[in-house]
């Protein structure tokens, strides 16, 4: 096990709970230390790259990805990606759109492979326009900031129609899961 970390503490807190792995201190976004030159299998970013405000530190993490990882390899990441062209945004939160993702991602050399609802209820619904959506979730935040009992009751509530529409569903108003691949060492632009 090893990675890259953004924070010291965590960096720090990795290396005392896992001393046979290896951590660095490292912004993805920029140049990667040579120590991180061990190609992975399988790379992992959950709930990360919609903090990427700017396309191009986006791009670069995706590119610094494909530097770590073996050819033919995957990235793993939740992502919000927008099914309609107006993207959403904020001063530490961007949902981009799907084509503008599959873009950036053709760029690194991925290919994304598979798409799911991650979730549907349970976080913000970026990607819908619709009155009854947006109604929904300005209700679900009223819960939310009720303190924690009210908050925990209103998350047991939602998960198990969460678990029905995410099984049932292609897309998601909110995060989706999704597998890029890595292209071989020999197509890399």
């Amino acid at each position: 096990m090893a990675g890259p970390d953004f924070s010291p503490a965590t960096v720090e807190l990795l290396r005392r709970s896992y001393p046979s792995a290896s951590f660095h201190l490292a912004d993805i976004t920029g140049q990667l230390s040579s120590e991180l030159k061990n190609p992975f299998n399988v790379i992992s970013i959950f709930d990360v790259l919609f903090h990427f405000v700017y396309d191009e530190a986006f791009l670069a993490t995706l590119k610094n990805i494909a530097r770590l990882l073996k050819p033919d390899g995957c990235l793993v990441i939740s992502e919000n990606f927008a099914h309609h062209e107006k993207q959403l945004g904020g001063n530490y939160h961007y949902s981009r759109s799907l084509n503008n993702i599959e873009s950036m991602l053709q760029q690194a050399n991925f290919r994304l492979e598979y798409r799911r609802p991650m979730l549907a209820l349970m976080n913000a619904l970026d990607d819908s326009l619709g009155k009854f959506a947006l109604a929904w979730w300005r209700l679900v935040r009223f819960f939310l900031r009720q303190g924690e009992r009210v908050a925990w009751l209103t998350g047991a509530c939602r998960y198990p129609l969460e678990q029905i529409l995410t099984s049932l569903k292609h897309k998601s108003p909110s995060t989706e899961i999704a597998i890029c691949r890595l292209a071989g060492k020999d197509s890399k632009p």
